[in-house]
């Protein structure tokens, strides 16, 4: 899924563009605008909130339903506001919102800076800005074969370092297309967490798996309002020097990958009440 959301915005520019130069930015806002009614109508037609009431899941389908059923029900703090409230779930928050901070700018200062930075033409800078998105699609891809035969935390860990190194190695690279390319390699990275941190929304949210979803996706959205404020900020107090922004988006990165030093979504879960429940059956 978060392949194609990456991939899907990597194309964009380059259609964006050329609906502009055919026929203005206007007819662009209402061709995107019609395929969203589209979507939508297909989407109603085709969703159900319980997929085990759609008429092609089959047997064996509906078997594995139950069981991921099971993960979601079982288990995790009684009221939601105590699963919010918990230690992890802070840190999963926080490091998403850290991973967001950095994401934005490659969804929004990214055409800027390759025209006012790097002096890319228009179209120059729409072909370069796919980079990062198409090669982070490929992270979230690689993730998934990743995570099942490594630890997830020492997945994270490495994607947001690595992350980092390759956003500071940017601003010492004056060739455009190296640069660009390191950039992409940089979201490559980042996105090996992208799997791992929604997958940790269930094995830590447990009950509340969508509450603890909710809330995570609501501080990326967070660090999507702060980035480009806080980003434009930056470059017109420098005088125009976008550097200052991306040495603070290496060290959010690195901040990301202090967190997973104390997650471990893949630990059994231990709340109160299990506390509680072991703690009998010693005595028993």
């Amino acid at each position: 899924m978060w392949a194609c959301t990456r991939w899907a915005g990597a194309v964009t520019p380059l259609l964006v563009l050329a609906l502009v130069q055919w026929h203005g930015w206007r007819l662009a806002f209402v061709i995107l605008a019609g395929l969203g009614f589209v979507w939508a109508i297909a989407f109603f037609l085709w969703f159900r909130d319980d997929p085990a009431d759609h008429p092609a899941v089959n047997a064996e389908e509906f078997a594995l339903l139950k069981d991921a059923r099971a993960v979601t029900t079982q288990g995790g703090e009684r009221q939601w506001w105590r699963s919010l409230a918990s230690v992890p779930v802070l840190i999963l928050l926080f490091q998403y919102f850290c991973f967001s901070f950095v994401w934005y700018f490659y969804v929004t200062w990214l055409p800027s800076y390759l025209r006012e930075a790097r002096h890319a033409s228009a179209v120059q800078a729409a072909t370069l800005a796919m980079l990062p998105l198409l090669f982070g699609g490929c992270g979230s891809l690689v993730a998934g074969f990743a995570a099942a035969r490594l630890s997830r935390r020492k997945i994270a860990s490495f994607g947001f370092i690595a992350s980092g190194v390759l956003l500071f190695a940017v601003t010492r690279i004056d060739n455009t297309p190296l640069a660009m390319v390191a950039m992409g390699l940089a979201s490559f990275c980042s996105d090996l967490t992208m799997p791992i941190s929604w997958n940790a929304c269930v094995e830590i949210g447990r009950r509340h798996t969508a509450t603890v979803s909710g809330a995570m996706n609501m501080f990326g959205n967070f660090a999507g309002f702060v980035a480009p404020v806080v980003g434009g900020a930056i470059v017109s107090r420098t005088g125009g020097d976008w550097n200052p922004l991306l040495y603070l988006m290496v060290a959010a990165s690195w901040l990301a990958a202090a967190c997973w030093m104390f997650l471990d979504p893949g630990a059994p879960v231990r709340t109160v009440t299990s506390e509680r429940m072991l703690a009998q059956r010693e005595r028993i």
